[in-house]
């Protein structure tokens, strides 16, 4: 338990145990790798500066309080299915997320060969009360033939934001464009014939 303080961590840091408590006014600060599908308890912040690998993997890692990511923090999640929390790396923050640093997305291996996401696939990577800011740098794992993958930040009624969402699109072929451009010329020109002179 961390109270009323700043507590540092400079060594890799394993968390893999049912607790590591926070209190309201203290800080845990992490230099060093820290991984582990451990929750956080308490209100207080902790603040990651180096490598971020929650699970083990992978898991759902829930933060009672705050949760800061700093601009030297290389945050890694995978991908190995749809499930959140059992087949994706997930956080789930009980009150502000203050987003910065790199994101890493990688896709594992839980058994029946590396996970393939396919269009339409969405992993809501981060939930929270709010959430501040956004990743610097984003390096996605490679998808199959003609998809894509989009990172949004969604908000609520309110207007904060509150899930950090990753999805995979269809992006259509050439062919599909060159088509699309030449039916918009065709009824371009049969509006403008028909137009009084």
């Amino acid at each position: 338990m961390i109270a009323g303080t700043t507590t540092t961590f400079y060594d890799d840091v394993v968390h893999n145990g049912a607790e590591f408590k926070v209190n309201n006014g203290a800080q845990a600060v992490f230099f060093g790798s820290y991984s582990g599908a451990g929750s956080f308890t308490g209100t207080g912040e902790l603040v990651f500066a180096g490598d971020l690998m929650p699970g083990n993997s992978p898991a759902l890692v829930g933060v009672q309080g705050d949760l800061t990511l700093l601009p030297s923090t290389v945050t890694t999640m995978e991908l190995g299915g749809r499930a959140r929390g059992s087949q994706y790396d997930a956080f789930d923050v009980g009150t502000s997320l203050s987003l910065a640093g790199a994101l890493d997305v990688v896709l594992v291996n839980l058994g029946g060969g590396v996970f393939a996401p396919q269009a339409g696939d969405s992993f809501d990577l981060f939930s929270a009360s709010t959430i501040s800011g956004s990743f610097g740098t984003r390096s996605f794992a490679a998808l199959g033939p003609n998809l894509t993958w989009n990172l949004a930040y969604l908000t609520d009624a309110v207007g904060t934001t509150d899930v950090v969402r990753l999805s995979v699109t269809a992006v259509p072929e050439p062919e599909t464009w060159l088509m699309m451009f030449v039916g918009l010329g065709l009824v371009g020109g049969l509006v403008r014939r028909k137009l009084p002179d």
